[in-house]
């Protein structure tokens, strides 16, 4: 085979390399999404990903080979091509969970009188009451760690938090498959994807069903509240608190508020951070943070000003009863079902995001 020939053929696998590796690492990553990247490609990737880190080094290995018949490259540009491909393997499979390290394993819980000294009054909690057990969660300390765990009399708890969706789902660690060890993955139409590192399971965190297996954790119900109203009501629960000790946190949350600014911002109802969503259901503004039940066969969502309008009434949906329960000293709501059990419901996530997910949902409003 001549040098035309050989050049010809090094020139195509590096142009193939590259679209390869880079597509890859930006399919499963933030820019992917920047982009309006398809939910089916992201999940795509996720299900290959050993089989496309495979092909990006055998391909590698290949432009190394013909390299060294034609010389084409001297050996330190071959070496930064080399790494630039391990760093997309990198980055396809661990970046986001470097970026956001889980506390699954390792939260910190400090008592109210500490929390107070951090927190300020109108900090938006999300409070877990299992038996005597009460912990919790400040918003602006799940921003970071996505993820907190916990234990209450041998079983595993862990808090799953979505800055974009504003959503906090609280489930059993334990769905069937022994410990978990959840990470941040990747996010499509603005809600994360976890991975189950241990087991090698993605769940989708606004349903937590699993991606590639029937499973789906139980949820636990949360509710959403003032750190004004949690340090009264339980002044004896634990609250969990991220220190916010690495550089990297403080650049992070920098470039995190932008996208957080477009999605808080209820004048710019057609835009979202991601351009994935929908946008075209308007019950309610797109950006309205309200309260969504899955019920498994339907779905039901009201706001905080339905709460205040239809508390203590009682609906009929899909043959289950609900009814919402409201603190209007406090200002927080939360649904039960007919025995009047708290049911888990999303709380405070915006509309846009639920909307998109359950085209079908039943609301108050029409």
């Amino acid at each position: 085979m001549n040098r035309t020939t050989l050049k010809a053929l090094f020139y195509s696998l590096a142009l193939l390399i590259v679209i390869v590796s880079v597509g890859s690492a930006v399919g499963v990553t933030e820019p992917g999404q920047k982009f309006g990247t398809d939910r089916a490609v992201v999940i795509w990737l996720l299900e290959h990903r050993v089989l496309v880190a495979v092909i990006n080094i055998l391909m590698m290995i290949g432009l190394v080979v013909l390299n060294r018949r034609a010389q084409i490259w001297p050996r330190s540009i071959m070496a930064v091509c080399s790494g630039l491909v391990a760093l997309g393997i990198w980055c396809s499979n661990y970046a986001t969970q470097t970026v956001f390290p889980s506390k699954q394993h390792n939260a910190e819980y400090y008592d109210v009188s500490y929390a107070d000294t951090v927190l300020p009054d109108d900090q938006v909690m999300y409070v877990v009451q299992v038996g005597d057990d009460v912990r919790m969660f400040p918003r602006e300390h799940l921003q970071i760690p996505h993820i907190a765990g916990w234990n209450v009399d041998g079983t595993d708890y862990t808090m799953t938090f979505c800055g974009l969706s504003n959503l906090p789902v609280v489930i059993e660690a334990d769905y069937g498959l022994g410990e978990s060890d959840l990470n941040v993955s990747i996010q499509t139409h603005n809600n994360l994807i976890f991975k189950d590192t241990k087991n090698d399971v993605f769940l989708q965190q606004i349903t937590m069903e699993s991606e590639f297996t029937d499973h789906k954790p139980k949820q636990v119900p949360n509710t959403l509240m003032s750190w004004a109203a949690a340090r009264e009501l339980y002044p004896n629960g634990q609250v969990f608190i991220y220190h916010y000790d690495r550089l990297l946190d403080k650049m992070i949350n920098t470039a995190f508020q932008d996208a957080l600014d477009v999605q808080f911002d209820k004048t710019r109802e057609d835009e979202a951070a991601f351009p994935t969503l929908r946008l075209d259901d308007k019950r309610y503004n797109q950006k309205e943070l309200i309260y969504g039940y899955d019920g498994g066969d339907f779905q039901f969502a009201f706001s905080i000003d339905d709460a205040r309008t239809f508390a203590g009434e009682t609906f009929e949906v899909n043959g289950q009863t609900l009814s919402i329960k409201y603190n209007s000293e406090h200002d927080f709501a939360y649904l039960v079902d007919g025995n009047g059990e708290q049911l888990p419901t999303h709380n405070g996530l915006f509309w846009m995001v639920w909307s998109h997910w359950f085209p079908d949902t039943v609301t108050l409003n029409g």
